[in-house]
Formats: structure tokens, sequence, C-alpha cells
């Protein structure tokens, strides 16, 4: 297992587009393309401009072939480029993948 962490830090004032977009959009699209969303996290404390998620994955093959299609797809580009209208949601990102050791419950 892979397990991709990614971090978005959100344009001041966009917060709430971007967390819509992943509840309303994102994470329904991420199902249809076979994409595990493991969890998403909003900061309250600390940075609180940042969205996180991780995703899991059984292979990079796999990442590549699934990530490819979701970027791909008609319906997300339509969403991106309305939630993106008034300028983009997403100021900058980050993704890390990270590999379990044995000790991990996560494997």
């Amino acid at each position: 297992m892979l397990y991709e962490y990614r971090k978005y830090t959100v344009t001041p004032g966009r917060m709430g587009d971007l967390v819509a977009r992943m509840n309303d959009h994102t994470a329904r699209l991420f199902e249809r393309h076979g994409i595990r969303l493991v969890g998403a996290w909003q900061a309250v404390v600390g940075n609180t401009n940042e969205l996180h998620h991780i995703l899991a994955w059984e292979s990079f093959e796999e990442r590549e072939t699934r990530w490819a299609a979701f970027s791909s797809d008609e319906e997300w580009l339509a969403i991106l480029r309305e939630s993106d209208g008034d300028g983009k949601i997403r100021d900058h990102a980050v993704n890390e993948l990270w590999k379990p050791i044995a000790c991990s419950p996560l494997q």
C-alpha cells in the first residue's frame, strides 16, 4: 500500500469554496475513478488556510492510471473551470507518497 498526503494552501477567503467543491464533487468523482479517500481535514488551529487529505493506493501504477483518468474527466474539468472562475481556489498544493513501516496500523 501507498498513501498519498495532499495539502492545499487555499487562496484567502476561498476555504468555503474548496470545502464545498471537495464535499459536493471531488469525493464523488474520486469514488467514480476508484480513488480511495482515507480522510480529509480542514485545519482549525495553526495554519487555518490549509485543507489536507490522504488517498490510498495499491501501487504507483494504480495511482498513475486512476489519477490520469480523474484529471482528464470532462465533468471534473468543467467543475474546475466553474469553481475557479473568480480566481483559483488553491494557491499552492503539496503532495507526498508514503509507504507504511512495519508498526503502522495502516498497511
